[in-house]
């Protein structure tokens, strides 16, 4: 149950890809044993591989921004993944050209489980 008292979902029944692999595909096995944060206070976190532990996703196309009627939010990143969507950023955007969603936790469709990878070409 979800602090709001709402049942959560999961993506039990879609294709899911485990997020290390696919930073590990995209980047290098290598990448993984790098720290997931780094603070000037505390030094390195933990690393990415054990960030990204249970960690999947659910993509098989990409959509463009001036096809949403909705912001970026939690929220709507939830409502991408579901969908099985990425973002494809706009052309000559500064800040990001791909958004992946990801389910950081586990399965578990809900708000507060929900991240993101952006890449930039």
């Amino acid at each position: 149950m979800l602090p709001s008292g709402r049942e959560s979902t999961s993506l039990m029944k879609l294709p899911v890809l485990d997020v290390a692999e696919f930073v590990s595909a995209l980047l290098g096995p290598r990448i993984l044993d790098c720290p997931a944060s780094w603070s000037l206070l505390s030094g390195p976190s933990q690393t990415l591989r054990d960030a990204f532990l249970r960690s999947v996703m659910h993509f098989n196309h990409f959509i463009k921004p001036y096809e949403l009627a909705m912001g970026k939010t939690r929220l709507s990143l939830l409502s991408f993944l579901i969908r099985g969507a990425a973002l494809q950023g706009e052309n000559n955007h500064v800040g990001w050209d791909k958004l992946i969603p990801y389910l950081y936790y586990d399965n578990a469709l809900h708000e507060q489980n929900v991240g993101f990878i952006l890449i930039k070409d």
